[in-house]
């Protein structure tokens, strides 16, 4: 049942926020919100208590997408400083409130960057949780520069950064080249 008065008012920052994103569950909120000098910070809400849960330093320009995995444990940010970064939220529901600070959050959450040519539009992933000792994160990023990349991203036990790869690079402009038989 959508509710039908104000429940909850979340601040932002000083030039807004461009993008938001529900995770899946509802439960939390994802902001990308834009400071005065253009920095960006990512600030997590629990939706129910309309607490601040998580502040990140996200990135250096704009946000243009934030997508959650389908387990809410992971989320992807999407930037005009030509990278994605991949964050671990498995400890969203802690009880981290006292640290607000994203300088130190960022060494808690931040898992990796994705490093492109130009400005990164969009991303989206699907976990693939087929390993015992670690966990693959596939995921797929479209960049200003008209190439789709899938990436594999390797988790150890620990949820640190194994490994990262392009598994694939697609122009989405070439026309498709037939093979004649």
């Amino acid at each position: 049942m959508l509710p039908d008065k104000k429940q909850w008012k979340f601040d932002s920052e000083g030039l807004g926020s461009f993008k938001l994103k529900f995770s899946n569950r509802g439960k939390f909120l994802a902001a990308a919100c834009t400071k005065e000098n253009s920095k960006t910070i990512i600030k997590l809400f629990d939706v129910e208590t309309g607490d601040l849960r998580i502040q990140v330093l996200g990135h250096h320009d704009l946000i243009h997408d934030l997508h959650w995995s389908p387990d809410d444990n992971w989320l992807l940010s999407s930037s005009a400083d030509c990278s994605v970064k991949v964050w671990n939220m498995s400890k969203k529901e802690s009880d981290l409130t006292k640290r607000l600070d994203y300088t130190e959050n960022d060494d808690e959450y931040f898992l990796t960057g994705l490093l492109h040519p130009s400005y990164v539009y969009g991303a989206s992933f699907f976990p693939d949780n087929s390993l015992e000792q670690s966990e693959r994160l596939i995921l797929a990023t479209v960049c200003f520069d008209q190439k789709v990349r899938i990436w594999k991203v390797e988790v150890d036990f620990d949820l640190k950064l194994a490994r990262q790869e392009v598994l694939i690079e697609l122009s989405i402009m070439e026309k498709p080249k037939y093979q004649q038989h």
